[in-house]
């Protein structure tokens, strides 16, 4: 069972300080005097004239990611299970849940020890101090309650809403302090900025100022209804390669050409549904509704198997390094060889091993000693 001291300290919620805004004086010449304004946390990332103070900020809305990451499979916010996965090693995210979930996927020493327990509460697609409470609330109403009530109702969405929905968590990912796997270049951060926020300065109504510029920024969507409620899998995967970026969030594709690019690149990592995408029409915010070209669920399990091919060999450089690393380090008297390996990896991703324990320095380090121990060798 959870620690009772250990739980109660995981839901209490965390005080932040208020915003605080200093003006400070300065004298200049001729007697005059000009002020410098300073905030506490920073500049807004949006408007850059307000105290970034808002805490929780999602950066990917939530509407998208509960759809895959919901303990109950429901969709629901605040119920989140959500494991990232890196090179080498996992971190888990839990929301709201109940605590005998987290019974089912740690072990009891975890449940007892308060930092990893802290660290449960860092959500990845969340952060704090970025944007400013009325930045942050005209992307809400502007921008994601349309475009999540759309969704939920089944029902077209105007196709401006959509451009500038896509462009603001495009621009966020880019810029707000999370790792999400791609950088844009600075002239291309800065312009989806600037037609950002021009839309939510003007009230989300365009004008030659701030009308869609396909030059800049154009997407194709690919959409499985109801893939992840169905299947019981998803996840969420940026890959940025010659100016096209690909972003599969819960039952979505989305692929954005910038700039002037309109074709896939060579050696494209999702070859398979390459077709697919070339029959997808552009959207570039002028259209009566968004588009979004239907697939049928052997499509996106395509994508799926082609994502953990790419992981799997990725993580298998990474932990033959490591293992062969502490190999010399702890001059085991035996070989290392290809199926010793093995043996060390299906190990750490035993089916036995608690979702949340694998790949942790822990689980790692029992691996090797188990497998050792096989061959009559003792370590310390």
């Amino acid at each position: 069972m959870i620690n009772p001291e250990i739980r109660r300290l995981h839901m209490l919620k965390r005080a932040h300080a208020k915003s605080k805004v200093k003006i400070i004086k300065k004298k200049v010449n001729a007697g005059k005097t000009s002020f410098d304004v300073q905030y506490e946390h920073g500049p807004c990332l949006i408007c850059g004239n307000t105290d970034a103070s808002k805490t929780n900020s999602h950066i990917v809305p939530s509407f998208l990611v509960s759809m895959y990451d919901s303990y109950d499979n429901s969709g629901k916010r605040g119920r989140d299970l959500q494991i990232s996965i890196t090179d080498i090693g996992r971190s888990t995210y839990v929301g709201a849940i109940p605590s005998t979930k987290y019974e089912e996927i740690f072990n009891e020493d975890s449940l007892n020890d308060e930092k990893r327990i802290e660290e449960l509460k860092n959500n990845p697609d969340a952060i704090d101090y970025v944007f400013c409470p009325t930045c942050e609330k005209l992307l809400a109403d502007l921008l994601e309650s349309p475009y999540a009530d759309a969704l939920k109702q089944n029902k077209g969405i105007n196709s401006a809403i959509a451009y500038y929905f896509w462009i603001s968590v495009v621009w966020r990912m880019n810029s707000c302090r999370k790792n999400f796997g791609f950088q844009l270049d600075k002239s291309t951060s800065e312009a989806l900025h600037e037609m950002l926020l021009s839309y939510l300065d003007n009230n989300g109504q365009l004008n030659e100022q701030n009308k869609p510029n396909p030059d800049i920024f154009k997407y194709k969507l690919l959409y499985c209804p109801n893939f992840c409620k169905d299947t019981q899998r998803g996840f969420q995967y940026c890959n940025y390669k010659d100016n096209v970026l690909t972003f599969i969030i819960s039952d979505f594709i989305l692929i954005v050409y910038f700039g002037t690019t309109n074709n896939l690149p060579d050696n494209y990592m999702f070859d398979a549904i390459s077709d697919t995408i070339k029959k997808a029409v552009f959207n570039i915010g002028n259209e009566e509704s968004e588009n979004k070209l239907i697939i049928d669920t052997k499509v996106m399990e395509s994508v799926i198997s082609t994502f953990i091919k790419f992981a799997v060999n990725i993580k298998k450089k990474h932990y033959v390094r490591v293992i062969s690393m502490l190999w010399k380090q702890l001059n085991i008297p035996i070989r290392l060889t290809e199926s010793i390996m093995k043996e060390i990896f299906l190990e750490i991703f035993s089916e036995e091993t608690k979702l949340a324990e694998r790949e942790t320095v822990h689980s790692i380090a029992i691996a090797i000693e188990s497998v050792l121990k096989k061959h009559g060798i003792i370590v310390r």
